[in-house]
């Protein structure tokens, strides 16, 4: 995968299709984080605790921070973050329809799970942007206190062997075919961001064995979180 085709020059010097593509993945991760900020922020009041409805509602504060972090770079890119996020609300609310979290621990398995899969994947595309896209891209997608947090609360919330273990597992194996299937679909169905994937003759992306690899990785960091959860992938 080529990643060194960038360099450190102004914003003009980026070629308008690259741009569109770069703008499509900030816009697209940029409605992930608001909608994630969103649904931890009413999923804290099933919290059974105080400290949990605290912790909910301080990770969603630094999911809207991560959203304006975003904005920051698509005006630099010449966007708008309504304009970069508006192509994207459809599928992803679609998503969040069909996999709204019923109970308190389904929902801290899907932030864990979905959102996990989500970021992996974009982290991926990251390696083929230009360095200050990719610098913000992997600071918002970066692992930190929430991931911690809502796998040890999963963990020490189920006995291992359990019908309510077996149902999670159940939940985040479907989670996860759901937002593989939506993040795939995302970058298919935009030109853009689908040139950006592939790449172009005078900007290489990704061959079709590279965007297996992609794949492969994505599923494997998905299996190493089920297990840290305590979940059967």
């Amino acid at each position: 995968m080529n990643t060194g085709q960038f360099s450190e020059g102004s914003e003009s010097d980026l070629d308008p299709g690259y741009v569109a593509g770069a703008v499509d993945l900030l816009g697209v991760l940029a409605y992930e984080e608001l909608t994630t900020y969103q649904s931890l922020s009413v999923h804290a009041f099933s919290a059974p605790d105080l400290g949990g409805r605290v912790a909910l509602c301080r990770y969603a504060v630094a999911d809207f921070a991560n959203v304006l972090r975003i904005e920051e770079r698509l005006v630099e890119l010449g966007s708008t973050l309504e304009e970069a996020m508006a192509p994207f609300t459809g599928v992803i609310d679609d998503l969040n329809r069909r996999t709204r979290a019923e109970t308190w621990l389904e929902g801290l398995v899907k932030a864990s799970v979905a959102d996990g899969i989500v970021a992996d994947f974009y982290r991926e595309l990251a390696r083929l942007v230009d360095p200050r896209t990719r610098e913000v891209v992997k600071a918002v997608v970066a692992e930190g206190a929430k991931n911690v947090y809502l796998i040890e609360v999963v963990r020490r919330s189920i006995e291992p062997g359990t019908a309510e273990a077996s149902r999670l597992s159940l939940w985040g194996r479907r989670l996860v075919g759901e937002a593989l299937t939506m993040a795939q679909q995302v970058a298919a169905d935009r030109e853009a961001m689908g040139s950006l994937l592939v790449g172009t003759v005078e900007r290489p992306g990704a061959d079709l064995g590279e965007i297996g690899e992609i794949l492969r990785r994505v599923t494997e960091r998905h299996t190493e979180r089920m297990a840290r959860l305590g979940l059967t992938a």
